[in-house]
């Protein structure tokens, strides 16, 4: 898969190592740095020694889900990140999210479209959240894109990228879908 993506054109690779829901492994970051693609370790990230843990692998960036760290530890989580070399992805739903975020000092802000109380996929979500963009700062939509039209809108709506993983996965042909 790591190579199908690169192949495609892949600017970088999310690599599930969460073993309890999401059957991952920390294993895969190493199996999937073959290309030489950026990784993200998409994780539940809720202690600084998860972030040194994260370090010791291929990844490059990891993530940080707002919603589940306090402010204290949320600030620990990114601080320590940087302090190792890793960028934190920060991963927020709503506007709170995203003020806490920024108020941590995020500057790569992932907007979840799946709400994780519900897991309801909405793409209003992104399009939502997108107007309070700061400059300089780099955005990622995440969950329920499944069409280069869904993609292009946000996109064109100033999304620097998109985390494509479920509709790409599913398809037989992840390289091919990509």
């Amino acid at each position: 898969a790591a190579l199908a993506y690169a192949r495609a054109g892949a600017g970088a690779l999310s690599v599930l190592t969460e073993e309890h829901w999401f059957k991952g492994s920390l294993s895969f970051l190493e199996r999937m740095a073959g290309p030489g693609l950026p990784l993200l370790r998409k994780d539940f990230i809720i202690h600084p020694l998860q972030v040194a843990q994260t370090a010791a692998t291929p990844a490059s960036a990891i993530l940080v889900i707002v919603r589940m760290l306090d402010d204290g530890l949320l600030d620990a989580v990114i601080g320590k990140s940087r302090d190792l070399g890793l960028e934190p992805v920060v991963e927020v739903f709503d506007a709170e999210d995203l003020r806490r975020a920024h108020k941590a000092g995020a500057d790569i802000i992932q907007v979840n479209n799946r709400d994780l109380d519900t897991l309801r996929v909405d793409l209003d979500n992104s399009r939502r959240l997108v107007g309070k963009k700061r400059g300089g700062d780099f955005w990622i939509s995440a969950s329920g894109i499944e069409t280069p039209a869904q993609l292009d809108g946000l996109l064109g709506l100033g999304f620097d990228a998109a985390l494509v993983g479920s509709s790409l996965m599913s398809s037989g042909d992840p390289g091919g879908a990509l």
